[in-house]
C-alpha cells in the first residue's frame, strides 16, 4: 500500500536533491583531480629546469606549487565532505527504517488492543499513511460511504474523534517513549535509538 501522492512526492524530491548535491560534489571534486593532476605535472618539469630559471619564474614556480598543494587539499577537504555526506545520509536512512519498523509494531499492538476488523486495519493504516477518504475509497475499490463508516468504527474504538487526534496518538506515544529513553539514557544518543527500544 503506497503513501499518499503529497507525501510520496516530498519524499522524492528530498531523495533527488540529496543525489543532486552528491553528484554535484562528486564531479567538483573529479575537476579538482584533473587540475591539480595537470598543475601538478607542470610543476614537476619546472623543476627540472630550476637551475636555468630566472628569479621572477623561480617565484612563480614556488607559487605554483603552493596553488598546486592548495589544489591537493581542496581534492581531500571535497571529498571528505562527500564521505561524510553519504554517512550522514546513510545513519537517516537506516534511523527512517528502525522508526518506520517501531511505528508499524505500534500500529499493530493498538489495532489489537482495539479489536479492529481487518478491514477496518486496512482503512486505519491507509488514514495514517495520510489519505484521504477519497483515495482510501479507490485503493480499496469500496464506495467512500462504506470507508467514512469504517473510519467513523475506527475512532469509536479508538477513543478518538476525527483522524487528526488518530495520528497524533501515535505521534505522542512515540514521542513519550523517546522521552522515557533519553531520561533513563540521561540525554545520551537520545536521537539516534529512541525508535529502536520501541521496536523491541
Amino acid at each position: 500500500m503506497s503513501a499518499s501522492p503529497h507525501y510520496a512526492s516530498i519524499k522524492n524530491r528530498t531523495r533527488n536533491w540529496r543525489r543532486f548535491v552528491a553528484t554535484a560534489i562528486g564531479i567538483a571534486i573529479v575537476l579538482q583531480v584533473f587540475c591539480a593532476l595537470f598543475f601538478t605535472a607542470d610543476a614537476v618539469m619546472d623543476l627540472f629546469l630550476l637551475t636555468a630559471l630566472t628569479p621572477d619564474a623561480q617565484f612563480f614556480l614556488g607559487f605554483e606549487m603552493f596553488a598546486v598543494l592548495c589544489l591537493w587539499l581542496g581534492v581531500y577537504l571535497g571529498a571528505r565532505q562527500l564521505w561524510q555526506l553519504r554517512a550522514r545520509n546513510q545513519v537517516v536512512e537506516d534511523q527512517l527504517k528502525t522508526a518506520r519498523g517501531a511505528f508499524h509494531d505500534l500500529m499493530m499492538e493498538r489495532f489489537s488492543d482495539w479489536h479492529l476488523t481487518p478491514s477496518e486495519r486496512d482503512v486505519a493504516l491507509l488514514i495514517l499513511k495520510g489519505m484521504t477518504t477519497a483515495e482510501v475509497a479507490a485503493l480499496r475499490g469500496a464506495a467512500e460511504g462504506t470507508v467514512k463508516s469504517q473510519s467513523s468504527a475506527i475512532y469509536r474504538k479508538a477513543g478518538v474523534a476525527n483522524r487528526a487526534q488518530l495520528i497524533s496518538s501515535f505521534i505522542e506515544e512515540l514521542t513519550d517513549q523517546a522521552e522515557e529513553y533519553r531520561e533513563q539514557r540521561g540525554g545520551a544518543d537520545a536521537n539516534v535509538v529512541p525508535f529502536a527500544k520501541a521496536a523491541s
